[in-house]
């Protein structure tokens, strides 16, 4: 595995959802850890380096909305990627002002969900880009 290979978290109450995301991203290459607790995945994201996190808005121990402020708290450049089943213009709006980069709705397309993943890395890369050519 690259080192500078995008590391993702996904949380997600529902185990089947977890599973079939998980199975996806990992068929595409992409490294993945999946939690459907979400204060485990904090307790993991404290010791590790994750580049995006991929977080359910409605889950019963911690909503996605302080899993968000929580990972921007531990490490502010983290990407985080809002989903619900439930779709809503005032919850994603805020979501967004909060700072996530991308909100999604379920049922997920996987498509859309790859494409934020692939624009995330895109930015990555360029801040390397920028951040070589500035020193």
């Amino acid at each position: 595995m690259s080192k500078n290979k995008t590391r993702i978290i996904l949380i997600d109450d529902d185990p089947e959802f977890i599973k079939k995301v998980s199975a996806s991203m990992s068929y595409s290459g992409i490294s993945i850890k999946t939690f459907c607790n979400p204060l485990k995945a904090i307790d993991v994201f404290k010791k590790e380096k994750f580049h995006v996190v991929i977080t359910d808005i409605n889950m019963p121990e911690m909503n996605g909305f302080k899993v968000l402020e929580t990972v921007h708290e531990i490490d502010s450049s983290t990407h985080v990627i809002m989903l619900t089943g439930i779709p809503d213009e005032y919850v994603e709006s805020t979501a967004m002002k909060s700072g996530a980069c991308a909100f999604l709705t379920k049922p997920l397309d996987l498509e859309k969900l790859m494409q934020a993943i692939a624009g995330i890395e895109k930015k990555k890369t360029a801040r390397k880009k920028k951040l070589r050519n500035d020193s």
